[in-house]
């Protein structure tokens, strides 16, 4: 899919979720003069938006139920009346963190190692740590 962007766009800016993560400050700086954003602008981070995970307990699993058309309609009568920095807050602290396991990371590499080869020589950059 990289490859299709810079192929049709002129301008693509590419940006790796852990260089954001590991260098947030620089990366949105940079993400901002490349959208030409005021120098001044200062993104506020200390808001984590949309984490992801699993519910924890049942009423954040009825919430975040997608094929629920109950559980859609109170999410976004919610969402009217309680602001969203308490709604992200109360959902970090019902979601518990999937992680992968080394074993599972090892397993998966060997299916991935040449879509990342191609992505490392078209981005021109060193992705020798998810290899």
């Amino acid at each position: 899919q990289t490859k299709t962007f810079l192929e049709n766009f002129s301008n693509v800016k590419i940006v790796l979720q852990e260089d954001l993560k590991n260098n947030t400050a620089l990366m949105l700086n940079d993400i901002h003069k490349f959208l030409g954003v005021d120098d001044t602008f200062q993104t506020n981070v200390s808001i984590q938006h949309n984490e992801s995970g699993i519910p924890n307990n049942f009423v954040s699993k009825f919430l975040l139920s997608r094929g629920n058309i109950i559980s859609t309609v109170l999410r976004e009568i919610i969402k009217v009346f309680i602001p969203r920095f308490l709604l992200e807050k109360v959902a970090s602290k019902s979601l518990d963190k999937a992680v992968i396991s080394d074993k599972e990371i090892e397993y998966l590499k060997p299916y991935f190692y040449d879509d990342i080869y191609k992505l490392e020589k078209l981005i021109d950059k060193d992705l020798s740590s998810w290899k």
